[in-house]
């Protein structure tokens, strides 16, 4: 007897459309979805734990938009803010300097010699100019004004001869100044105190 060396391969195709021909139930069934195991009372837990994530993103979310808001309530102040701190910086240089400018007219007013009285009159206009560019502002000269507290620093009172005089400023000791509308500093003034 002759064996044939060779196994014989078989053909699962073959075999298949063999067997459904032969009528054999193959399930063919190819849904690799795993089984959840679900169960009415899984399905609750599910259920509350996807609130739970819903409730939890909502709350991210609302601090999100409160977190958002302010910073844009800090970004439209921050120019506002900017501006005041540059104008508080401005007032406190000048508050600061005011007394180097007040010593400069002091000098021209009081010294004999005329150029050297000319040399710090140049320096105290220059300065003054500058001041001005930077909106410091001198008060014009209150002498013979009605006392306004809002305006004077009262440091002496004088005995008025005349009924006009009385609550007005007899002599202006030193002057005041403004930076834009913000008075920086009141003219130091004598008032003057009628009694008849």
């Amino acid at each position: 007897m002759h064996t044939n060396p060779m196994p014989e391969i078989v053909d699962d195709n073959k075999n298949n459309n063999n067997d459904s021909k032969n009528g054999a139930n193959i399930n063919t069934n190819t849904d690799t979805t795993p089984q959840t195991g679900l169960t009415p009372d899984n399905d609750s837990e599910l259920t509350q734990k996807l609130a739970a994530l819903e409730q939890e993103k909502q709350d991210w979310y609302n601090k999100y938009i409160y977190k958002y808001a302010e910073y844009e309530n800090i970004r439209k102040k921050m120019p506002a803010e900017m501006d005041k701190a540059r104008q508080q910086t401005r007032i406190d240089l000048a508050r600061d300097i005011l007394f180097i400018l007040d010593d400069f007219e002091l000098a021209f007013k009081n010294t004999a010699d005329k150029s050297l009285s000319e040399g710090f009159e140049l320096i105290y206009h220059k300065f003054l100019k500058t001041m001005q560019q930077w909106g410091i502002t001198p008060m014009d000269n209150q002498q013979g004004q009605p006392f306004n507290a809002d305006l004077h620093d009262a440091v002496a009172l004088v005995p008025a001869s005349l009924p006009e005089q009385a609550n007005t400023v007899i002599e202006e000791l030193q002057r005041g100044y403004f930076c834009g509308e913000t008075i920086i500093r009141y003219a130091k003034v004598v008032v003057g105190q009628y009694q008849s």
